[in-house]
């Protein structure tokens, strides 16, 4: 059985649940890049759908993406060989492109190897729309988060998860007891993508159709 995660993951910002107000900022911002050029920090707790959005985003815009863990490059010369990846990539069609920086938080983890300030310049003078996704905003160097649009995706309530629960039962043909998913997504407040991996789980147990 795949992954619903993954299965339901949104492919437009139209898609994107429970933080309309982020989505909407997301958008504008893409919308407006060539006349503000700024870089973008997408952040808040992990599950509430950061990366997600970025490439429904994408999808949304019709612009390829290049993407980086920052997990995986955490060094000024990794960071660097990354931007002239991005650089390169965009005098070959002419077209925008996004550039996403996936747990860019952690690069302040490793200030000693030069990641962060190389990430700083990065943003400063890029000539192609980036978002920095991270969890602890705070994490990240005042530099940074002030060369930087803020975009904060806040915790989703078990109210708005359950529905996202309910019409992927639909969708997979799963009958379900209403009670259940309340509590499932009671269980993971805040978090709509460990709720949707709880209610798989239960599926797969049979303990999604009843209490008990």
């Amino acid at each position: 059985m795949s992954d619903w995660t993954e299965r339901y993951r949104p492919t437009t910002l139209s898609e994107v649940r429970g933080n309309n107000k982020a989505r909407d900022a997301l958008e504008e911002w893409a919308k407006t890049w060539d006349e503000h050029g700024e870089s973008a920090i997408i952040h808040g707790s992990p599950g509430v759908g950061k990366t997600s959005a970025a490439h429904a985003l994408a999808n949304d815009m019709g612009w390829p993406v290049l993407e980086m863990n920052a997990s995986d490059a955490r060094t000024k010369d990794e960071i660097e060989r990354f931007a002239g990846r991005a650089a390169a990539n965009s005098t070959i069609g002419g077209n925008r492109q996004l550039i996403i920086l996936d747990e860019a938080d952690n690069l302040h983890q490793h200030k000693d190897r030069g990641g962060a300030a190389a990430m700083t310049r990065l943003v400063k003078r890029a000539s192609q729309p980036i978002v920095l996704i991270a969890n602890e905003y705070y994490e990240m160097s005042s530099g940074l988060r002030s060369a930087c649009r803020e975009i904060e995706f806040r915790d989703i309530s078990a109210r708005s998860i359950v529905p996202v629960l309910r019409d992927i039962c639909r969708q997979e043909g799963v009958e379900f007891d209403e009670a259940v998913l309340e509590k499932i997504a009671e269980a993971n407040r805040g978090d709509l993508r460990g709720a949707i991996k709880d209610m798989q789980a239960h599926e797969q147990e049979g303990q999604i159709r009843a209490e008990g």
